[in-house]
């Protein structure tokens, strides 16, 4: 999938070591890292959940061997991200990962709609209970 149509001057960072990015974030006491933790869970503190969250994914997804890559895409004035972009024998499968309570999706709907016949599955990892 990568080869020749991959767009090397656009990249997502993520660290592969989700604890080693918790404790670059917020220091390097296991004491202050488990406060800022209880902090997060109670609501206490403000912080991107979902690029902890993606980090995490991206963390199992690696461990797997999968190639991770992220796909942007405009739709009118609208931007849209898909979180990731996997291959598998079938096709391509977008997989966006969900830190929030909220199930919209926006940027997966608009892509599976455009790239139907191309698509194998798309899948939505979040942290939450399973719902159809």
């Amino acid at each position: 999938m990568a080869g020749l149509t991959a767009d090397r001057s656009k990249v997502k960072l993520c660290m592969l070591d989700t604890g080693l990015l918790f404790m670059l974030a917020f220091g390097r006491s296991s004491g202050a890292i488990k406060t800022k933790l209880k902090e997060i869970m109670d609501g206490k503190l403000s912080v991107n959940r979902g690029a902890f969250f993606e980090n995490v994914v991206a963390q199992q997804l690696s461990s797997c061997g999968r190639d991770l890559f992220f796909h942007e895409f405009s739709e009118g004035k609208r931007r849209y991200e898909i979180d990731f972009l996997l291959a598998s024998g079938e096709g391509l499968f977008p997989l966006e990962a969900k830190s929030s309570s909220s199930t919209r999706h926006r940027s997966l709907d608009v892509f599976c709609s455009a790239y139907s016949k191309r698509i194998d599955k798309c899948y939505v990892v979040w942290g939450k209970d399973l719902r159809h």
